[in-house]
């Protein structure tokens, strides 16, 4: 998995401590940003704009935070639902994205997703418009790829789990078609990048 560095914007930063505060309220969240040695945070937040002035490291160390608060395995469901909840906020925050989602919710199932992990990933970062992540076609489910991704940090090895990014992809894929797939993490590439694996038919629809 690449380390490239990548500088997100202070909004980016800002949705993220944002979501957190909801999950834990305040003062759980000035818990997570010590452990996280992201202190600088606490009484001055990012600003509200576009300027690509954080390091994408900041996003590993808030979730190795989160990690360090609730041990791996309570981690792995707050930051699912610190997923769902950061994907709705992000897309959200697009009004061009409001007339794609209605097509969206209109569309056969498996097109819809098909196309929120084709064309909507870069909008809550996940991917960047350069280099989209790899989609393959596995019948019942699609295998997404994901080579540069900014939310797999923060678990150690061999503990490694991504428990963000499936609760990312589900909130997209909620938010955008009013359907709920099931995600799941599959074993690495060949290469060694995370890969999710995606049912084409939603929950309760098969």
């Amino acid at each position: 998995m690449s380390t490239t560095q990548r500088w997100l914007t202070n909004a980016h930063m800002r949705d993220a401590l944002l979501v957190i505060e909801e999950l834990l309220n305040r003062n759980g969240t000035a818990a997570v940003l010590r452990l996280a040695g992201l202190d600088r945070y606490l009484d001055q937040p990012p600003p509200h704009n576009d300027r690509q002035e954080i390091p994408r490291g900041d996003i590993t160390a808030l979730f190795a935070g989160v990690a360090s608060m609730f041990g791996e395995q309570g981690a792995r469901g707050v930051l699912r639902r610190w997923g769902r909840a950061f994907a709705a906020r992000r897309a959200g925050a697009h009004g061009a994205l409001k007339v794609m989602r209605l097509a969206l919710r209109l569309m056969e199932p498996e097109r819809a997703a098909n196309l929120v992990l084709t064309r909507l990933l870069h909008h809550v970062d996940l991917a960047r418009v350069d280099q989209p992540p790899a989609l393959a076609d596995r019948g019942d489910a699609f295998v997404l790829e994901v080579p540069d991704c900014l939310y797999c940090g923060g678990f150690n090895p061999p503990q490694a789990s991504y428990p963000a990014v499936v609760g990312l992809l589900e909130g997209l894929l909620r938010w955008a078609t009013n359907r709920d797939y099931e995600v799941c993490e599959e074993p690495p590439s060949a290469a060694g990048a995370p890969q999710f694996k995606i049912r084409k038919r939603p929950l309760g629809r098969r």
